[in-house]
């Protein structure tokens, strides 16, 4: 639970854009609280940050990520950032 919650508190900036595409500007605010956060490579939030901008528009996961704080996020919000996480740990863990 707590990285999830660690993973959606780490962006709640901005507006989204179109087409599940993020502004520089968020995904680099991404990328230095994941570093900070989790402590870890940059290969691990690199790998969070595409899978999640594959899934998710700007706008939708400022929304979800949101929610998840007041512990009121969608079903299909949670699990797939729990297998976002876990894919990125499994490929973190194999280089």
């Amino acid at each position: 639970m707590k990285r999830i919650l660690l993973i959606a508190s780490i962006l709640l900036i901005g507006c989204g854009a179109d087409s599940n595409q993020w502004t520089e500007e968020a995904q680099n605010h991404f990328l230095n609280e994941c570093q900070k956060s989790k402590n870890t490579s940059n290969q691990y939030c690199d790998c969070i940050l595409s899978n999640l901008m594959i899934s998710y528009d700007e706008q939708s996961y400022k929304l979800e990520s949101t929610e998840m704080l007041k512990n009121n996020a969608s079903q299909k919000f949670i699990a797939s950032i729990n297998s976002i996480s876990e894919v990125c740990e499994s490929s973190s863990n194999t280089e």
